[in-house]
């Protein structure tokens, strides 16, 4: 076992690694001593627990949705309330595909009588990646790296006075944030 404070990530395989690729999710293990410490993680990432022992904690890690580097603390407080801090640097490399997006649309888009292949209300489809990125009649709806610019996202977001989906629940508040992040990140296919 490593002495001191040790925070390590390691990918599906066990590898060690210091990049994330995707939505790949890392395992943190740290190890500290004195066992029985206490540890406070924190990151833009979201944490999960998998093994809490003596002296070793496993948290499973998704990163924050962007392409940067993250840095991955752990504070850890020992039986007498000395605190000592051990972090990572992880760099996230978020690749986010379309795919994630178009079942989203399908649902609520791409139907009958909307934006699917007989109805193509303004010319617009919603159920490819062609056709989404070709626009409607009045041109393009989805401009790269700037979703408050789109005007899908202004459609989803009621910040344009027709609001889509039409005659339909609004999308869900998880569900317009994808679509944004998805533009933000370059509206890849």
């Amino acid at each position: 076992m490593p002495k001191g404070h040790v925070l390590l990530a390691t990918n599906s395989k066990g590898d060690s690694i210091d990049t994330i690729i995707g939505d790949e999710e890392v395992t943190l293990t740290a190890f500290f001593h004195p066992a029985g410490s206490s540890l406070k993680w924190s990151s833009n990432g979201s944490f999960k627990t998998v093994k809490s022992e003596d002296s070793i904690q496993v948290r499973s890690w998704s990163a924050p949705f962007v392409t940067a580097t993250e840095k991955i603390e752990v504070e850890i407080t020992d039986s007498v309330g000395r605190v000592v801090r051990t972090s990572l640097n992880m760099k996230v490399k978020k690749s986010f595909s379309f795919y994630k997006i178009l079942p989203i649309l399908t649902a609520n888009c791409a139907i009958v009588g909307c934006h699917n292949n007989e109805s193509a209300a303004s010319g617009l489809r919603l159920n490819s990646y062609a056709s989404l990125m070709r626009g409607s009649h009045y041109g393009a709806v989805v401009y790269p790296y700037a979703a408050q610019s789109s005007k899908l996202v202004k459609r989803i977001k009621e910040a344009e006075t027709l609001r889509m989906p039409k005659d339909r629940p609004s999308l869900s508040t998880s569900d317009i944030n994808l679509i944004s992040k998805w533009i933000d990140n370059g509206a890849k296919n």
